[in-house]
């Protein structure tokens, strides 16, 4: 059995029961041709910043440019966290590693950000390897009616494809991935 323990200083001990998860190759499989569109952008690896965690990121993948992501984080290639982000993966990803016990304490990040970058210097110190898959949202622009101008938008859509994903993998296993009790649906 693989047993995740973190411990919030504000509700104590928490545990996540890897064997609850279902391998990412299965859940890639229940995506027939759009498998493809998913890609594995980094590994998340120990190191000496103050998260206690790094990216080694796959060179033809630009998380830093496109804005709308839909993401899976996989710990030995279960997955954990199903997300998504309006911005660009690096500036999510950003966000976790501040995601500090320190932070923590001082109510200065988020309960989504500790919790997940607990889980994950948690799992390096048990050896457990961390990869992240993820999908470019397609761009989507449309023209609204601004206080009677006429302004074209990107339209905010990662977070029909966030539900989408979740629903396939509740499909498959009747419950939502270990770190997604905080979701955005």
């Amino acid at each position: 059995m693989t047993i995740i323990n973190i411990k919030d200083p504000e509700k104590g001990g928490i545990s996540y029961n890897l064997n609850e998860a279902i391998s990412f190759k299965a859940f890639l499989s229940s995506m027939g041709d759009e498998r493809s569109k998913i890609q594995k952008v980094a590994d998340i690896v120990p190191s000496n910043k103050v998260s206690g965690y790094g990216y080694d990121i796959n060179p033809s993948i630009d998380w830093r440019k496109h804005n709308g992501w839909v993401y899976v984080i996989a710990v030995d290639e279960k997955v954990a966290k199903i997300g998504m982000s309006e911005t660009t993966l690096s500036s999510r990803f950003s966000s976790y590693q501040a995601g500090t016990l320190k932070a923590r304490i001082k109510g200065t990040c988020s309960v989504t950000n500790f919790y997940c970058s607990e889980f994950i210097r948690q799992c390096h110190r048990d050896g457990k390897k961390i990869k992240l898959y993820a999908y470019p949202v397609p761009v989507h622009t449309t023209i609204i009616d601004v206080l009677g101008e006429q302004v074209e938008v990107q339209q905010k859509l990662s977070y029909i494809f966030e539900k989408k994903l979740m629903e396939r993998y509740e499909k498959l296993t009747g419950t939502r991935p270990l770190l997604c009790r905080n979701c955005s649906l």
